[in-house]
């Protein structure tokens, strides 16, 4: 028999994997990750591989279908398809990211297009967003991305959240229920979008001077013109918006 975690003899669940020595998951598949590609990762990197783990060989996913019986076979971050292919299991990580973030760029842009003013974290979401689903994932969900362009977030978030939304009793879509924590992730980098206004260039507000232009920037930034003087310096809890 082929050895354990080779394609013709993949790990076939999480158990499996958690008892190999071929399995990273958080802090350490980034660190294994950047020991491999000998870089440091982007922040973007970090975030996915963290969220995906690091596998050095094949393994089965947990998600079963008609399709997919035992499981899609995967490989290295999370990668399928043309992406589980190559000499290493990390050898499609690169092309996979930098095709998420073409999509994901080309999807910020025809938001911008349609009179959207699309916040850069947002795009920074749906770069996970095309890493997990691939950039067809506006066809699987073509009501969700129709709302996205028109600006009816909640619409969107229904669509994605519910296999149909005006049913008496929706249940939940495919997406939900394969993998929640993403889906509740982007339904809140979908609300931080709604909430988004770009700020203008400082003086350029209209009806407003130099300086309330100034005032505006920083309140849209969620930054403070002045510091709070007086009160015990506490370390403020970094700012990580919940993009996959």
């Amino acid at each position: 028999m082929a050895a354990k975690g080779t394609k013709d003899n993949p790990f076939l669940n999480l158990t499996e994997l958690k008892n190999s020595d071929a399995y990273y998951s958080g802090s350490d598949a980034v660190t294994k990750m950047e020991e491999i590609l000998d870089r440091k990762l982007t922040p973007t990197e970090k975030k996915i591989v963290a969220k995906e783990g690091y596998v050095d060989g094949y393994y089965r996913d947990s998600i079963r279908s008609k399709e997919h019986p035992k499981g899609v076979l995967t490989r290295g971050v999370g990668q399928t398809g043309d992406y589980a292919t190559g000499p290493n299991a990390h050898s499609g990580f690169v092309r996979a990211i930098n095709d998420a973030t073409k999509s994901a760029e080309n999807q910020s842009q025809i938001m911008t297009d349609a009179g959207r003013s699309v916040d850069p974290n947002f795009t920074e979401s749906l770069v996970g967003v095309n890493y997990q689903l691939g950039g067809g994932w506006t066809e699987k969900f073509p009501s969700a991305w129709g709302n996205l362009q028109s600006g009816d977030y909640e619409g969107a978030i229904s669509q994605i959240q519910f296999a149909d939304p005006n049913a008496a009793d929706p249940v939940k879509s495919n997406w939900a229920l394969q993998t929640p924590v993403r889906v509740d992730a982007f339904t809140q980098a979908i609300r931080n979008q709604a909430g988004y206004k770009k700020a203008q260039p400082l003086g350029k507000a209209r009806g407003v001077g130099p300086f309330e232009a100034q005032l505006q920037a920083a309140e849209n930034e969620g930054k403070k013109l002045f510091p709070t003087y007086g009160a015990p310096k506490v370390a403020a809890a970094p700012a990580v918006s919940p993009n996959f």
